[in-house]
């Protein structure tokens, strides 16, 4: 099952977040493949904020707001990704995040007709301040954009402490 929450964390809190990673200054690293597929389009940038049981980046108390609202209890990984403007959609192809049994949740920065897609064909939309929440073994794709620069998500792995 797929969660989606809109309007995730108060405004002041995601225009931090926003302001911290959105700018110009910010330090992205190449990937030249998101998943297997072989194309052109297959390459990203991404942000490596938490990896190996410590944060991986200066920026990582950035994110406070979102794992107290999250009630995070174990880290596995937290990453940003960056997929840049293509003439047409490119879906990057079903995998899973990590082979821990644990909630992956995606966080929208930024407004785009990039969009999650499930395997089930389930799809949801980027839109900032938006967050979503399913199972770690549920294979899922990013794409890229075709009406923005780029698309922007933060990628959690994570053992929460939600009782419901």
């Amino acid at each position: 099952m797929v969660r989606i929450f809109d309007n995730f964390l108060d405004d002041v809190s995601f225009r931090k977040i926003y302001k911290e990673i959105m700018n110009d200054l910010f330090l992205w690293a190449w990937c030249d493949k998101v998943v297997e597929k072989d194309h052109i389009d297959n390459f990203q940038l991404y942000h490596q904020f938490y990896n190996n049981y410590e944060p991986q980046s200066p920026s990582y108390r950035t994110l406070d707001p979102l794992l107290k609202k999250l009630k995070v209890v174990s880290i596995i990984k937290i990453k940003a990704n960056l997929n840049s403007r293509t003439s047409k959609i490119i879906e990057h192809g079903f995998h899973i995040d990590t082979e821990y049994k644990c909630s992956t949740g995606v966080f929208y920065l930024n407004t785009c007709d990039g969009y999650t897609v499930f395997e089930n064909g389930k799809k949801v939309e980027s839109v900032a301040n938006r967050y979503i929440e399913f199972d770690s073994n549920l294979k899922h794709s990013g794409t890229s954009t075709t009406n923005s620069k780029r698309r922007v998500v933060i990628n959690f792995n994570y053992i929460n402490g939600n009782k419901d």
